[in-house]
């Protein structure tokens, strides 16, 4: 008979660019699960199945889909039962229900410093540049906000991802 994972996964709600995706299609311990499948629905099928990086560039085409966030989080749980880590995005409000429903979490966010070479990894991997802009404008705010929660936090040096950080902290990555 097999043995159900006994302890759920961390949760690790990290910044944009900090190398969740990369993260999790490297390690077997690792889920990653972007948000935009869950938070809305939309009207071109093709939506479903192109690369997430992409389809975060819709602006019409989609809705609000209705079960988010709820959607969303037991998702999240469903994969905690079965992952070490389960990286996710940071927003607020996902950072809220996690608190009104007791679920544990960190936060990975790069040091306010890096901001430039955040932007420029942006591009590279082709977000559009109403990203780009958004992100430079909001950049200091948003990690402020981020930095006052009172979360555990892996603040990412220059040059710094979150693997980089894991292991510096011990996690195990396999």
């Amino acid at each position: 008979m097999e043995s159900k994972k006994q302890q759920l996964g961390q949760i690790i709600c990290g910044f944009s660019g900090v190398g969740k995706t990369t993260l999790g299609k490297k390690y077997q311990n690792v889920a990653e699960i972007g948000q935009s499948l869950y938070r809305f629905i939309f009207t071109d099928p093709n939506a479903y199945t192109m690369d997430r990086e992409l389809r975060k560039n819709i602006k019409e085409g989609k809705i609000p889909n209705p079960e988010w966030p709820m959607n969303y989080i037991n998702k999240i749980q469903e994969l905690r039962q079965e992952y070490d880590l389960v990286l996710v995005f940071t927003d607020p409000t996902l950072m809220e229900y996690f608190e009104k429903l007791k679920i544990p979490f960190w936060i990975a966010l790069p040091d306010k410093s890096r901001k430039e070479e955040f932007l420029n990894n942006f591009r590279k991997r082709g977000q559009d540049e109403n990203f780009i802009i958004r992100a430079d404008r909001e950049w200091d705010r948003r990690i402020e906000q981020f930095m006052k929660r009172k979360e555990k936090k892996i603040l990412l040096k220059k040059g710094e991802y979150l693997e980089d950080a894991l292991i510096e902290q011990g996690f195990i990555l396999k």
